[in-house]
């Protein structure tokens, strides 16, 4: 069955912070600012909740639906290497990165940002390998 992900809200907190900070300061300077501090926040959830991360039946997907679409599709037969990254202030939200890279690619091809428990979705993923 398909587990699907979008990046965790606290992934996209520097991005609602200066959103409320335009928004905060705008009232000073012109009564535009307010608006784009709106626009700012506005742009800054829709663009965390077109991005969709999905643990299907055959692979993993990433998919990205906002005004242009794009997808990128590994299947854990052909997943090579599996790696989990965390900074200071992830590791204190409790988020982190997973990079999935194939056989044919010397980077990541996918990119999971903003996961929460981000080691337990590795596990999955790594369950999901060997029942493959």
């Amino acid at each position: 069955m398909p587990q699907s992900w979008h990046p965790h809200p606290l992934s996209y907190l520097g991005y609602y912070a200066l959103s409320f900070l335009v928004f905060c300061l705008g009232f000073a300077y012109n009564y535009w600012y307010p608006l784009l501090g709106i626009i700012m926040l506005a742009i800054s959830e829709l663009s965390r909740r077109a991005e969709t991360m999905t643990l299907g039946e055959k692979g993993v997907e990433k998919s990205l639906r906002f005004i242009s679409t794009g997808q990128a599709f590994i299947e854990y037969l052909k997943i090579q290497d599996l790696k989990v990254s965390q900074g200071v202030i992830e590791r204190v939200l409790g988020l982190g990165t997973i990079y999935v890279s194939s056989a044919g690619s010397p980077e990541a091809e996918i990119i999971f940002r903003g996961i929460k428990d981000p080691y337990a979705v590795e596990k999955l993923i790594r369950a999901r390998m060997t029942n493959s």
